[in-house]
């Protein structure tokens, strides 16, 4: 049996026919039919990089995978905490992945990418890698994420739903005073 490990941020209010095709890939390029997606997470109060949290990130590959990926198992799905060094990153994928490979009775995972995914700076040291070079008329979810910036479908229910649940869910806005007292002592 063989895991498939599709690793992405996945920033994104639908996912991208690149992430389509990477997890539709990873589920029918392997005999056995458990697939593995780690969502890059940085553990933070939302950015213009990341502003969605896990959950969302997470609900919308699940929705996918089991509306699309009719042929999987088991699916997972677990963040992955970002870290400054690739190097410490990848041994943090590895263990995740080791440790399920063994606790399932696996031979290998099989990793998943586009040629401008993780493995452009890292590679795991076991396992196999398949890339999947993404069409020319597709979009990266940075390119839809900066167009969502500046065009944003104001007059749509959804829209309105978004806006009301970022409200609702913010972090607590802190207000850093200081205070100074002059004191004369003549």
């Amino acid at each position: 049996m063989v895991l498939s490990v599709v690793i992405g941020r996945f920033q994104i209010p639908e996912l991208t026919i690149g992430h389509q095709r990477l997890l539709e890939t990873a589920v029918n390029e392997t005999p056995a039919k458990h697939l593995m997606v780690l969502v890059g997470s940085v553990g933070k109060v939302p950015s213009v990089t990341n502003p969605l949290p896990y959950a969302v990130r997470a609900a919308m590959i699940k929705r996918f995978v089991r509306n699309n990926c009719s042929s999987l198992t088991t699916l997972t799905v677990l963040p992955l905490v970002d870290q400054a060094d690739d190097t410490l990153w990848m041994q943090s994928v590895e263990t995740l992945v080791q440790g399920y490979v063994f606790a399932h009775g696996m031979s290998h995972a099989t990793y998943f990418s586009d040629p401008e995914g993780f493995i452009k700076h890292v590679k795991p040291k076991q396992g196999k890698i398949i890339t999947l070079a993404p069409r020319s008329e597709y979009k990266r979810a940075t390119e839809i994420r900066g167009q969502l910036k500046d065009n944003p479908s104001l007059d749509s229910g959804e829209f309105r739903r978004g806006v009301i649940w970022a409200t609702q869910n913010q972090y607590p806005m802190v207000s850093p005073t200081v205070d100074i007292a002059c004191i004369d002592p003549s």
